[in-house]
C-alpha cells in the first residue's frame, strides 16, 4: 500500500504567502513612482488620458467621426476628377523641375545637381555603385529615350549604361572627360554565338574588325539593327543634341551600311557620318562614348568645344 502525500500545515501556508507578499512589495520598491504632489496629479492625468471614454463622450466621438465622413462624402462629390497617377520616372518631369548644371567643359568642368540614372526596364545601370551614375537632366533623358526606342521595335531589350559622372562632377578615372555630367559609356547591343538577339549584353563587350567579341569566355556578335536604332534615336531627339557619338571606325562603317540600305533621310545619314567618329588613340571598340552639347539653360556657365555642325542650335 503506498503512503498518502502529506498536506502542508495551515501554519506551514500562512508562511509561503506572507514571503510572497514580502517579494512582491520589495520588487515594487525598486520600480519608479511618483513622490510630489505634481507627480501624482501627471500621473494620473496620463492614466485618464487612456482610459476608457464615458458613454457620453463616446457619442461624442461618434458624432465628431460622422461630421468628418460626411464632409469627405461632400467634397467628393464636389470636387474635379483626379489626375492620373504620374509614371514612376517621367523624362519631362525632370527636364521641367531639375536644377541640374553643367560648368566648364567636358574635360575641365564640375555637375552641380546631377541627376541619377533612374531604374527603368529598358536600361541596366552597371555605374551606380561606383557613385558614377549622373548626369544632367538632358543627358539622362536622351539616354532613356534612346534606350526606349530600342525596346519599341525589339520589346525586352536592355541598354547598359557606364560611367556617367559624379553627383557634384570632377575628374573620374581613369577618363579624361566625364566631369560635367554631359558623356556617358553606352554598351553595344548584342547577338549570342547562335545570332539570338541577347536582351542586355552581359558588359561591354571588345569587338574585333568583324564585329566579334568575347566575354569570360563566350562569344557575342554587335547587334547592327538594334545598335542602328539607338544611334537614330540619340540623333533625331528634338531637344538634346549629341557632339560626338566615340566608336570604333569598323563599327561606324556597318551602321552606316546599315542606314543606307534602310534608306533613311539624308539628314540622318549626314548626322550619322559627322557625330559618329573614332577619336585617337581609343578606338572605343566596347562601348559607344556619347556626349551631348551644353544644355541652353547651363550657358554661360557651361562651355562648348568645337566641332559645331550646320543644325547646332547654339545659345549666345
Amino acid at each position: 500500500m503506498r503512503p498518502q502525500a502529506r498536506l502542508p500545515s495551515p501554519a506551514f501556508a500562512l508562511i509561503a504567502m506572507l514571503a510572497s507578499l514580502a517579494a512582491v512589495a520589495e520588487s515594487a520598491a525598486d520600480l519608479p513612482h511618483p513622490h510630489t504632489r505634481e507627480e501624482l496629479e501627471r500621473e494620473q492625468a496620463h492614466a485618464e488620458g487612456h482610459g476608457e471614454p464615458t458613454e457620453e463622450e463616446q457619442r461624442d466621438i461618434d458624432r465628431e467621426i460622422a461630421a468628418e465622413e460626411e464632409g469627405r462624402a461632400q467634397l467628393a462629390d464636389t470636387a474635379p476628377p483626379a489626375p492620373p497617377a504620374p509614371p514612376p520616372f517621367s523624362v519631362e518631369a525632370i527636364v521641367g523641375h531639375s536644377r541640374s548644371i553643367s560648368m566648364g567643359t567636358a574635360n575641365r568642368g564640375l555637375l552641380r545637381r546631377g541627376v541619377p540614372m533612374p531604374r527603368l526596364p529598358v536600361v541596366r545601370v552597371i555605374s551606380a555603385a561606383r557613385g558614377e551614375h549622373f548626369g544632367t537632366a538632358e543627358l539622362v533623358t536622351l539616354i532613356v529615350a534612346g534606350a526606349e526606342a530600342v525596346s519599341a521595335s525589339a520589346p525586352g531589350s536592355q541598354l547598359v549604361v557606364g560611367d556617367l559622372s559624379r553627383e557634384g562632377g570632377g575628374r573620374i578615372r581613369p577618363h579624361q572627360s566625364h566631369r560635367s555630367g554631359r558623356d556617358v559609356d553606352l554598351g553595344f547591343y548584342v547577338l549570342d554565338h547562335q545570332r539570338r538577339a541577347l536582351p542586355a549584353g552581359p558588359g561591354f563587350v571588345s569587338m574585333s574588325n568583324q564585329l566579334m567579341g568575347t566575354h569570360r569566355g563566350s562569344l557575342y556578335a554587335f547587334d547592327v539593327a538594334r545598335n542602328w536604332t539607338l544611334v537614330e534615336a540619340l540623333l533625331t531627339h528634338p531637344d538634346v543634341q549629341p557632339q560626338y557619338i566615340f566608336v570604333a571606325n569598323p563599327i561606324i562603317a556597318a551602321l552606316l551600311a546599315h542606314a543606307r540600305r534602310q534608306r533613311v533621310s539624308a539628314d540622318v545619314l549626314t548626322r550619322a557620318e559627322a557625330v559618329m567618329r573614332q577619336p585617337r588613340g581609343s578606338p572605343h571598340r566596347s562601348h559607344f562614348h556619347l556626349r551631348i552639347f551644353c544644355p541652353r539653360d547651363d550657358v554661360p556657365s557651361c562651355e562648348d568645344d568645337p566641332p559645331f555642325y550646320p543644325w547646332t542650335r547654339r545659345t549666345p
